[in-house]
């Protein structure tokens, strides 16, 4: 992924949901985790969100820690750069 190029990666990750939803519950969540960074990255909360909640439920189901672990700092994250938007300017 280059620099400042980032819709290339998002659709090559958007690709990969559909098949990783019939067979790779794990292989989502990793690729919504990824997304979620990417959306952060580019300041799209609500695309960020989204993608954080739906890996979050899917990793009820999956044995390995490590995912669960990197969605819930993509959700911290989150929630810094959502309290940064409603607080007022500093004076």
């Amino acid at each position: 992924m280059e620099k400042g190029n980032i819709s290339p990666a998002e659709a090559d990750l958007k690709a990969l949901l559909p098949e990783y939803a019939v067979k790779d519950t794990d292989g989502e969540a990793t690729t919504r985790a990824i997304l979620a960074d990417l959306y952060l990255r580019m300041n799209r909360l609500d695309d960020a969100q989204e993608q954080i909640t739906k890996g979050l439920a899917l990793v009820e189901k999956s044995q390995d820690p490590s995912i669960a672990a990197s969605l819930n700092i993509q959700n911290a994250r989150l929630e810094i750069n959502e309290s940064k938007r409603l607080r007022p300017p500093r004076r």
